[in-house]
């Protein structure tokens, strides 16, 4: 029989702490479950890792694949999937216990099925401290719920045979997860639940730490690529300016942190000549005191 969910967990690297992530699986309430790990090409210890886990327990499942990045290792994972719906979770976070639990008793509920499921999420800093907990905001249309909120792929839970035929784009490096989800709100609605039982780790190896990466560049130009698409036409223009002028702040705050203030300068130049009604004093402030872009 196949299994209800199929969870996907790519890991690059991860063998000091994808047994946490593996084990909050196992840890969970509900138990139909398979886990299809990918590694996506590591040189650590990982795939030793997680064999101890394939041995004891014929739900998990590993998959070595040469290194082709987060959304080539998703997508391998997506075609190995045969459960009905698919999560994913990235090896350096966990699943509350009652994540999967949550999401079976809300898509038993539900007589459309053919949804996207968006359950909450906590985040956690190094001390295991929770800092924050999401509280998705609603907007008038699902498109604008996707762009005011951060929605990681680890809140997911997708049809599998609506996500294989909607697979990450493997070209798109930085919010990859939302130009996914604008594709998918084509052809589903999203479904939110209210439960915060993703368990996101905020630490400073994060694959898109914004002060080592310089990811709202990259960012900038997912949106763009985004706004360009059936769906992303019908977003505001005051949303869309809004939102591209809050990349520039991100790309500032990367240049000071690598002491290239005059790039600090030069973004809020192009931002307030691009989009002047955003944010304005902030933006001739930091022009003024590019040091304080860190703040």
């Amino acid at each position: 029989m196949k299994p209800f969910f199929s969870i996907i967990l790519p890991t690059y690297n991860r063998a000091s702490v994808i047994s946490n992530a593996i084990e909050s699986i196992q840890s969970q309430d509900y138990k139909d479950w398979e886990l299809i790990i990918i590694d996506d090409g590591s040189t650590d210890d990982t795939k030793v890792e997680v064999k101890k886990y394939c041995k004891t327990d014929e739900r998990v499942h590993y998959i070595y694949q040469e290194n082709k990045e987060r959304s080539a290792a998703r997508n391998n994972g997506i075609n190995h999937a045969k459960g009905e719906f698919t999560c994913f979770l990235d090896s350096d976070d966990q699943f509350d216990p009652t994540h999967l639990q949550k999401l079976f008793e809300t898509i038993s509920s539900l007589e459309n099925k053919n949804l996207i499921f968006v359950t909450n999420s906590r985040i956690i800093n190094s001390e295991n401290t929770v800092v924050t907990v999401s509280n998705i905001k609603q907007g008038e249309t699902d498109a604008e719920t996707v762009l005011l909120n951060i929605i990681t792929p680890g809140q997911m839970c997708i049809p599998t045979t609506l996500i294989q035929n909607h697979l990450f784009n493997e070209k798109i490096r930085i919010s990859e997860d939302t130009e996914l989800l604008f594709r998918l709100i084509a052809n589903a609605p999203l479904q939110l639940i209210p439960q915060a039982t993703l368990i996101y780790n905020q630490h400073d190896d994060n694959s898109v730490n914004p002060l080592r990466y310089n990811a709202y560049k990259e960012r900038k130009k997912t949106l763009n690529h985004i706004f360009k698409s059936l769906v992303g036409r019908t977003v505001k223009s005051q949303l869309k300016r809004k939102l591209l002028s809050d990349c520039h702040f991100g790309i500032a705050k990367f240049y000071a942190a690598h002491n290239n203030f005059w790039k600090v300068r030069w973004c809020m130049v192009t931002a307030s000549l691009f989009y002047p009604e955003t944010r304005l004093k902030e933006k001739i402030y930091l022009l003024l005191n590019p040091r304080k872009a860190l703040q």
